[in-house]
């Protein structure tokens, strides 16, 4: 096996369990209240961020893990476009197109 892809398939993995984590404890923190949300009532805005500030962390850690996780996805997808284009010889277009969207993300 590659080794980009075994570091691409565990950054994933790292990446979004941390972020499902933070769901996870959104979820069960969860007090939204519209009403105060819409009146932007001072107490209830403090809550909100004394919460995400508390967590913010865990998601900026998943999103840049995540982000490192795409970097590497593209090596093996412009090796496969590479391979299936039979060393440029053969629908060149349609893979150097593929290899143009791995690398814009």
């Amino acid at each position: 096996m590659d080794l980009s892809c075994l570091i691409t398939a565990i950054l994933f993995f790292t990446g979004n369990t941390l972020l499902l984590v933070f769901y996870a404890k959104e979820a069960r923190w969860s007090n939204f209240n519209e009403e105060l949300y819409y009146d932007l009532d001072p107490t209830y805005l403090q809550e909100q961020w004394k919460f995400y500030e508390q967590h913010r962390a865990k998601w900026l850690s998943a999103g840049i893990i995540n982000g490192l996780a795409w970097f590497f996805f593209t090596f093996p997808m412009i090796q496969l476009a590479w391979i299936l284009s039979q060393r440029g010889s053969k629908s060149l277009w349609m893979h150097v197109a593929i290899a143009i969207l791995a690398l814009a993300g």
